[in-house]
């Protein structure tokens, strides 16, 4: 009889020794390794957060480098306008409408007093591709105005584009719509 609760208490002791899993298993509770797994989930989960956190937060310092890289352009391209002295507002001239006008920037290729060879350079610049039409001002000036665009950059790129072209104009300026 001895022997028998020696060997019933060694068992007992090595379920004990064993983990509690048995008696959390009998009590209804979630065993170690459950417990681990569920852990593991977690920290799955965390990591994921971190990881759609840090995404946001590299779009969001994208984002603003971006705007102000375009910032930055568009004051250089302004800087390089004025340095160079091609930037003239339509507000300076007299009689020029600013509702004429059909976008913000464009640049004059040409101003004419008479109409038809206004006419004849617009068509001709309409002819290599550029958006071209004229504008009739002081009732007797009639300027040829090409490349319409409402980004001082876009007009800078323009300018640069004309004035690489072999037979291109002697003289381009941008005119700004204020």
């Amino acid at each position: 009889m001895k022997k028998l609760t020696t060997v019933f208490a060694l068992a007992l002791l090595l379920c004990l020794a064993g983990g509690c899993d048995f008696f959390r298993t009998l009590a209804g509770r979630p065993t170690s390794a459950q417990i681990e797994a569920k852990k593991a989930r977690i920290e799955q989960h965390e990591l994921r957060q971190a990881a759609v956190r840090d995404s946001v937060k590299q779009a969001r310092l994208d984002s603003v480098a971006a705007a102000r890289r375009a910032v930055e352009d568009s004051l250089h391209a302004l800087d390089t306008l004025i340095h160079i002295g091609k930037y003239h507002k339509a507000s300076s001239y007299v009689n020029i409408p600013q509702s004429r006008l059909r976008s913000r920037y464009a640049l004059v290729v040409g101003v004419f007093s008479s109409a038809p060879n206004a006419e004849k350079l617009a068509l001709r610049y309409q002819a290599e591709g550029y958006q071209a039409y004229v504008l009739k001002y002081y009732s007797t000036l009639s300027a040829v105005l090409v490349c319409p665009c409402n980004k001082v950059a876009e007009a800078l790129e323009a300018y640069r584009k004309l004035r690489r072209i072999p037979n291109g104009p002697k003289e381009v300026w941008v005119l700004v719509n204020e």
